[in-house]
């Protein structure tokens, strides 16, 4: 904010939300619980919205839903039910010649879930947990490309992919935080460095995606 003028569009991820783990004796009685505290911070009515740009439409949504555990919640990929008919009833009212983004924390599509193999991999299958990638994909993928949807943006996994699948790309950036603020976040061989995406949108619906090294150096790199 010192730095920069830079307009800001947030986008809630997983650890914007206050109280679900139980830690600290935080209750679901406090007056921020849950996505209260991160929507007050931000001056936010709701955690999803959208806002015209440069001949796009921007779509910045909420990816984290709660799933119950151990008295808390965990939380999982993916729309509740209001936010899933306002995304489509909004995409289609929306001219079909305006190119579009989506944007959540947590991965509509990605390959980035299935790094770890001992992890995933079970009785011969890749398993992938809620909280890695949207539970329901498919449904997206199909709604995205009836409307014009041209990108998926994402984080949370601290990696980069990209895929191309039919009209729509899906790319998921790394992190300036890295390897969670100790270097470069190293998952088996694949090393990605803290830094950021930058994208180059044009009216036509066509883009380019740069990712840049931030080049600061963690405690464990010193």
């Amino acid at each position: 904010a010192d730095h920069s003028g830079l307009k800001a569009w947030p986008c809630v991820g997983n650890h914007d939300v206050f109280g679900w783990s139980g830690q600290h004796g935080v209750g679901q009685d406090h007056a921020k619980y849950g996505k209260k505290l991160m929507q007050d911070e931000l001056e936010l009515a709701q955690t999803y919205y959208r806002f015209d740009k440069k001949g796009w439409r921007f779509y910045v949504l909420d990816s984290i839903q709660p799933v119950p555990r151990d008295g808390g919640f965990h939380y999982k990929a993916g729309f509740d039910d209001a936010q899933y008919d306002w995304l489509k009833n909004d995409l289609g009212e929306k001219d079909p010649q305006m190119p579009a983004v989506v944007v959540t924390h947590i991965p509509i599509l990605s390959v980035t879930g299935i790094r770890d193999t001992p992890r995933t991999m079970a009785d011969g299958y890749y398993r992938l947990g809620g909280g890695t990638m949207f539970v329901g994909a498919p449904t997206l993928t199909k709604l995205f490309a009836k409307h014009g949807v041209k990108l998926a943006l994402s984080g949370h996994l601290h990696e980069i992919d990209r895929i191309e699948f039919g009209s729509v790309t899906f790319i998921c950036d790394g992190a300036v935080s890295g390897g969670w603020w100790h270097g470069p976040n190293v998952d088996n061989v694949v090393e990605t460095q803290e830094g950021f995406g930058i994208i180059d949108i044009r009216p036509d619906g066509t883009f380019d995606h740069r990712y840049f090294d931030y080049g600061w150096k963690g405690s464990d790199e010193v």
